[in-house]
């Protein structure tokens, strides 16, 4: 895939290019094999560097895109430990959105319940939330969390359950 189209997809990891950004039409207005060669990149560059992080725009572009093989490729990741716990939360809830396999919920769970930041607790509030609907144990800790001590956990807690996903 050219360097141009795909940073026209995926700018670089800074917030200044990736604020407010959108990569949907972008990605709509590619052809059959565009896409497929845009796919099999995305799968190269879901990992950022030897950090232990992936990358949710690489991830939720897979996503889009409905790409299958991003599936084996999240669960080699998740097995293969090499990621850090937040990005493991934001692999299971793609590899859901992908699937529909409602197994991952469990896993999910679990791993919301080992974070401890703030920034990290209201970013697993977001990827929760997918499971929501389908899930009373979810709407359940997102209920709990409107009356955390802190302010903003609790103000994104009641916003993620009123939220429709």
């Amino acid at each position: 895939m050219e360097d141009s189209i795909y940073s026209k997809i995926i700018p670089p990891r800074k917030h200044s290019y990736r604020d407010g950004f959108s990569n949907l039409s972008a990605i709509d207005s590619l052809t059959g094999s565009q896409l497929k060669a845009l796919e099999k990149r995305l799968l190269i560059d879901i990992v950022i560097g030897d950090n232990g992080k992936v990358d949710s725009l690489v991830v939720d572009t897979l996503v889009y895109v409905n790409s299958t093989e991003a599936v084996l490729s999240f669960e080699k990741l998740i097995k293969d430990n090499k990621i850090g716990i937040y990005s493991k939360l934001i692999l299971i809830t793609a590899i859901y959105r992908l699937s529909g396999d409602e197994s991952h919920l469990n896993m999910a769970i679990s791993i919301f319940h080992e974070l401890r930041s703030e920034s990290q607790v209201i970013g697993g509030m977001y990827y929760l939330s997918f499971f929501k609907s389908r899930s009373r144990r979810v709407r359940n800790i997102l209920r709990k969390l409107v009356f955390n001590q802190n302010y903003f956990v609790r103000y994104n807690a009641w916003k993620f359950l009123k939220r429709s996903v």
